[in-house]
């Protein structure tokens, strides 16, 4: 009576029972199948139990065995299906087979069973995974023949071995899957919390490692002359390669193999791997590799790899897996760059806000010196330097910041003759570099080499459609100078294109203003002179001469009245001719200085004024009759309209600038918008270059303060 006829025995009822508790309960796939091959053993009363599983390669497994007798572990071992006919016969088959003739089998298994363990009779039959053959159930006995249902019977264990299978590869399966996104979400993590990009490279690295449980993992940047540097790595396994190592990619290893083909791609003996990253590889250890490649934006960015010591090859699928994790790590590695090109933008707009800001100030010295500093700052340089083209084919350096030294070159004079970026700048019009100076003639060429220097770019500035100069940027490093580089200097070059041409013309602007009032002050001089040469030296002498003929005529002659009363007419027109005189442009300034003509003002103020005035040297005329000006009106103005009672004074010279303070108790609000005579002294002030500002909140009298750029005469 076979199994279908009479239904499951007790024996096979429990197995089944506790197999499924097993299966239920998550047991591991070892406890499951030992427990299923005991159970196999007590239903056909074998000696002896073996589950096999078929790995790659034709080799034989044994996954679970029992005995009757000893050690059953004796039988955990494997074979190659070339020595064994019986189970290749199955697999071949894919049915179950039986064998109760091992005499005639001679092959090495059956020999080990027919010797070492006295088997007569097996029965077999195969595991199946769908239609694929996972391995088999065997059993065995010392005595002639087993059952004739033996097959049919084990066939349910064979079920149960396949589930378990299934089972725990489903489990595999998804503990896999839940490891590789709680690495892709660490990763992920590491990119939001935007962390520098050698660190999210340390954390793939590791990632990587852990979730394939190797030695060894590494991520390889690939670069633009066939070699590789390596960005990260992790594990034991890094003695020949740590972090910014750069080697040769070519020959066979897993980097160079990807490099070529630009897939996935695996080293299972290192033996025979040619080139120096393969001989690193074996000095390391490695008995087998395997890598996918890091794609960024459609280009080959990279690779990620990972390295085994052990002497089985990794496993069938790793390659897949890798490259399913780099594709996601791409996303990553684009966001990063996305995310430094942006705040590479963010910077790069910062720094050309803070150069406008300066050249709208229009402080020239300044403006040069900012706009090289913040280039420097801003690009992969170490030096720059601001050139203006002179007539004679040199140029003359006219700012400089970074290394080696720019600042120390400031004025000098260069020849442009041989072969230089600026003098191809010069002929072209065009940005123009050099990242080889070897053989390059000329004496900027000298300079450059003997400075260290190893690449540079100059960008053209042009002021007014006309080629003005240069900005050169160096670099010391061996690397050039990146490919936007010419761009970046390119948005600088037009600031100081625009700072040099509204200073060229808001200097324009202040020399003519200046000359105006040069011009002024000269006639202003001159008619001074004239009033006091001409008419009031005539004036005085007709004074005289009446008081010589006043002095001749009796007392009694009545003509003596007529002539006092002329010569007091006459004295009140020559005090008002040099009221006059003093308004046109004040002698005193010629005859005793700024300090002596300020302590007349304050003498003859109507107002009680205190002048405070440090030792100052001799100044230019224009200066010190725009000071003496702006003192006089702002001493008349608090006593006519602000009803002021009292005024001070302070004058102060240092750094080459004059600095003029009145502040007087009047009644303030003055306004030089509404037309007063402040808005001329305003003119005149900024006419010379400097700056003047007016407090005057009403009720609180009122300061004025002036500013002067002063050269000493």
């Amino acid at each position: 009576m076979n199994m279908s006829d009479a239904g499951p025995s007790d024996t096979e009822r429990a197995a089944l029972q506790a197999a499924a508790a097993l299966i239920a309960g998550g047991a591991s796939p070892r406890d499951l199948l030992d427990t299923v091959a005991r159970f196999a053993a007590q239903l056909l009363s074998a000696d002896y139990v073996a589950i096999l599983q078929f790995s790659p390669g034709d080799l034989v497994e044994v996954r679970a065995a029992w005995a009757a007798t000893g050690d059953p572990t004796v039988m955990l071992d494997g074979w190659s299906l070339s020595e064994d006919q019986v189970t290749r016969r199955l697999i071949d088959e894919g049915a179950s087979v039986r064998e109760e003739e091992w005499a005639k089998i001679d092959d090495a298994v059956g020999v080990a069973l027919r010797h070492r363990f006295g088997v007569r009779a097996s029965v077999g039959v195969p595991v199946l995974l769908g239609s694929h053959v996972w391995g088999a159930l065997f059993v065995h006995s010392t005595r002639e023949n087993l059952p004739g249902d033996a097959e049919l019977r084990l066939e349910a264990f064979a079920r149960l071995i396949a589930a378990s299978v299934a089972n725990a590869r489903t489990r595999a399966q998804l503990q896999q899957l839940l490891d590789e996104q709680a690495a892709l979400r660490r990763v992920a993590e590491a990119v939001a919390r935007a962390v520098p990009p050698f660190d999210v490279f340390a954390v793939v690295a590791e990632e990587l490692g852990r979730l394939f449980k190797v030695r060894g993992a590494k991520l390889i940047r690939y670069n633009d002359d066939g070699t590789g540097t390596f960005v990260a790595s992790w594990g034991p396994l890094l003695a020949g390669t740590p972090t910014g190592t750069t080697v040769p990619t070519t020959g066979t290893s897993v980097a160079g193999l990807i490099l070529a083909t630009g897939l996935p791609s695996r080293v299972d003996d290192f033996g025979p791997v040619v080139g120096a990253l393969g001989a690193i590889m074996r000095s390391e250890g490695l008995r087998s590799a395997a890598g996918a490649p890091i794609r960024v934006d459609g280009r080959l960015w990279g690779a990620l790899i990972v390295g085994s010591e052990d002497p089985q090859p990794l496993p069938h699928d790793t390659e897949a897996r890798i490259a399913k994790f780099a594709e996601l790590v791409s996303l990553a590695m684009s966001n990063l760059e996305a995310r430094a090109e942006l705040q590479s933008l963010l910077e790069e707009q910062a720094a050309l806000r803070r150069v406008a800001t300066t050249v709208a100030r229009g402080d020239r010295p300044a403006i040069l010196t900012t706009i090289l500093d913040e280039a420097v700052a801003l690009s992969s340089v170490d030096g720059a330097a601001m050139l203006r083209f002179e007539p004679d084919e040199s140029a003359t350096v006219v700012s400089g910041s970074g290394e080696p030294a720019m600042a120390g070159y400031v004025g000098a004079r260069i020849p442009l003759q041989g072969d230089n970026p600026a003098a191809i700048a010069r002929r072209t019009g065009r940005p123009a570099r050099q990242d080889i100076w070897e053989g390059a003639t000329g004496q900027l060429a000298e300079m450059t080499r003997a400075a260290g220097i190893t690449g540079s770019v100059a960008v053209p500035i042009r002021v007014d459609n006309q080629l003005w100069g240069v900005i050169v940027v160096v670099t010391l490093q061996a690397d050039p100078l990146p490919n936007k580089t010419e761009r970046r200097m390119g948005q600088f070059a037009e600031l100081v294109a625009t700072a040099i041409g509204n200073l060229e013309s808001r200097t324009a602007l202040v020399e003519s203003r200046a000359r105006i009032v040069r011009t002024v002050d000269e006639t202003r001089r001159r008619l001074e002179r004239d009033l006091h040469d001409g008419i009031q030296q005539r004036l005085v002498a007709q004074q005289i001469e009446l008081a010589r003929i006043h002095a001749l005529l009796p007392p009694d002659e009545p003509a003596r009245s007529a002539i006092e009363q002329v010569r007091h007419q006459l004295g009140e027109s020559l005090e008002s001719l040099r009221e006059l005189s003093r308004g046109v442009h004040p002698a005193i300034l010629s005859e005793g200085g700024l300090e002596r003509a300020l302590r007349g003002l304050v003498r003859r103020s109507p107002i009680a004024a205190t002048l405070r005035m440090r030792e100052i040297p001799t100044l230019t005329p224009s200066v010190e009759i725009a000071a003496y000006y702006l003192v006089s009106e702002a001493l008349t103005n608090a006593a006519k309209h602000a009803r002021g009672a009292a005024a001070v004074v302070e004058v102060k010279h240092s750094e080459r600038r004059l600095r003029l303070l009145v502040r007087d108790d009047g009644d303030g609000g003055a306004d030089p918008s509404q037309g007063s005579g402040l808005l001329g002294l305003i003119d005149r002030v900024e006419a010379l270059g400097g700056t003047m500002a007016i407090t005057s909140p009403p009720g609180q009298g009122t300061t004025i303060i002036a500013e002067f750029p002063v050269d000493i005469r």
